[in-house]
């Protein structure tokens, strides 16, 4: 008995009896994926230029800024532009660069980062517009409450003695230490706030630099620490009225002004490894100098060595020339005035120039006599 055909054609049906093998969909091809990926991207750009044009629209308008009389009408018309309308996408594109002009010192995307943050909002919104300015308050209030929470403790009491890494241990050392790490932490937070607040005024804050206040907030920690334990100002002011009227709060305040000026701190730290470098190695401005002062020489040296050479040489290939030569009285008048360039004292050794002399030529009259002569011997 014969089993049952199946038809492998598309579009033909098996015979009765036969297996249906099942139905694969094509997979899509890579060029139509492309194809989307594209068109999206191209539908993200066009709407990026809308929204950013429509925030830098309404800074201007609210900040009173100088406009064309037809911007907001021509920004209107392309509201419904269309994405695949390259003249009304060349339109938008020239507005939206008119606009960022105006606004300068303002970017769009400091203006866009903004804008979407006062949209978000939230119940701590009122502590700041953008949410690294609100963290940055909550990290000064936390650093506020710690230094007084651990000011209350009798540990804590200002002494010299107590902030010491040899001489005290234990809780006692922690709580100082916290002590001094607090008052770090809201000289540092101090400078940070303060500087988002100028960029906020100006409009001119990037969100891409925001892990840089985080950066500057552990230097802040750093260099506090180092001023504060590294700096005896107790014992320099040991037993003088100075000392009276700090009432303990050297170290605090070394440490507050440690976090508050972290790069004066990094520069002073700086300057200190170059000024044991050059003990070291000696100065290296004045070896640079000198290493400069001689290559200069040597160059000065060898640009007169090259044209006594190259006088000379002239001088050699026009001795067999006719005077009457335009070329080579041009010749000669250039090695002249090469050799009278160069001061005899500082021709090169073994190029010492021999006294001038007035090239001579041959005469074209004996020249030809003599010519004559030896033809008719």
């Amino acid at each position: 008995m014969t089993p049952p055909t199946v038809e492998t054609r598309a579009g033909s049906e098996a015979e009765p009896g036969s297996a249906q093998a099942p139905s694969i969909a094509p997979a899509p091809s890579m060029s139509s994926a492309i194809m989307r990926t594209s068109e999206s991207a191209h539908a993200s750009l066009v709407a990026q230029l809308h929204y950013e044009t429509d925030v830098m629209l309404r800074h201007a308008l609210t900040q009173g800024l100088q406009l064309a009389s037809d911007t907001v009408a021509c920004h209107e018309a392309l509201r419904d532009i269309d994405g695949h309308d390259p003249d009304k996408i060349r339109r938008l594109t020239r507005i939206h660069a008119q606009l960022a002009h105006t606004v300068a010192p303002a970017t769009p995307r400091s203006l866009r980062f903004l804008q979407k943050e006062a949209e978000a909002g939230g119940f701590w919104s009122f502590l700041g517009p953008i949410r690294l300015v609100r963290r940055l308050i909550g990290v000064a209030i936390c650093s506020v409450v710690a230094l007084f929470a651990l000011s209350l403790s009798p540990q804590v009491d200002g002494r010299p003695g107590n902030f010491s890494l040899f001489n005290n241990s234990g809780l006692d050392l922690l709580l100082n230490e916290l002590f001094l790490l607090s008052a770090a932490s809201l000289g540092v937070s101090f400078a940070n706030l303060y500087q988002a607040q100028i960029y906020l005024r100006d409009c001119t804050f990037d969100p891409r630099f925001e892990s840089s206040y985080w950066v500057r907030y552990v230097l802040g920690l750093m260099s506090g620490t180092i001023l504060a334990f590294l700096v005896p100002i107790d014992h320099w002011l040991e037993g003088g009225k100075q000392a009276q009227n700090l009432h303990g709060m050297g170290k605090p305040t070394l440490a507050l002004l440690g976090g508050f000026s972290t790069q004066a701190i990094y520069r002073i730290l700086f300057q200190m490894v170059n000024a044991i470098e050059s003990l070291v190695r000696g100065n290296t401005r004045a070896t640079a100098e000198a290493q400069e002062a001689q290559a200069r020489v040597e160059f000065e040296r060898r640009e007169l060595q090259t044209r006594a050479e190259l006088s000379q040489r002239i001088r050699g290939l026009t001795s067999g020339l006719d005077s009457k030569d335009p070329v080579a009285r041009a010749m000669v008048e250039l090695a002249d005035e090469m050799a009278g360039a160069i001061p005899p004292s500082d021709l090169p050794a073994g190029l010492e120039e021999s006294p001038r002399e007035e090239t001579s030529f041959p005469d074209s009259d004996t020249q030809s006599t003599t010519t004559d002569e030896t033809s008719s011997k």
